[in-house]
Order: C-alpha cells, then structure tokens, then sequence
C-alpha cells in the first residue's frame, strides 16, 4: 500500500493574516508541509477576505475568522 500523501497547506506571507513561524512550528509538530506564496486572493482584489485568516489547504481555499481557528482547523483536518 502507497503512505499516505502528506497535506499541503499554501498562505501568502502579506494577505493570509497568518503567522508563518507559527504555522511551520505547528506543521512541524503535527506532519504537515507549508508553502508560502501568493495564493491569488489578494486582499485589494477581493475586500471580503479582510480580516479574516485564508490558505489552500490541499489546493482547496478555506477561510476562517481568524488565525487560532485557522490553526485549529488545520489539526482537525489531519485527524479526519
């Protein structure tokens, strides 16, 4: 049987309004890898992202109202 894929998670470092050193800690403790890089939902272009904590987690967006349950949500899905 093939190991299971590890799950990808890609914020931008300027409008993700996430804490990269924090993510990479947590991905680091929980087996998970961290890309950093534009994402394509810059703030500018889409105003109804302000505030709110973004990535692709496996290439699929998911938006939270903020970074802990952001984080949060990151460690339920690897569960699952």
């Amino acid at each position: 049987m093939w190991p299971a894929k590890k799950m990808t998670v890609k914020v931008c470092r300027h409008c993700s309004s996430v804490d990269v050193a924090r993510l990479k800690a947590c991905a680091k403790q929980e087996g998970f890898r961290v890309k950093v890089g534009c994402i394509g939902k810059c703030r500018q272009r889409h105003p109804e992202l302000v505030g709110l904590s973004f990535g692709l987690v496996d290439g699929r967006f998911v938006s939270c109202a903020d970074e802990d349950m952001f984080i949060k949500g990151l460690h339920r899905t690897r569960e699952a």
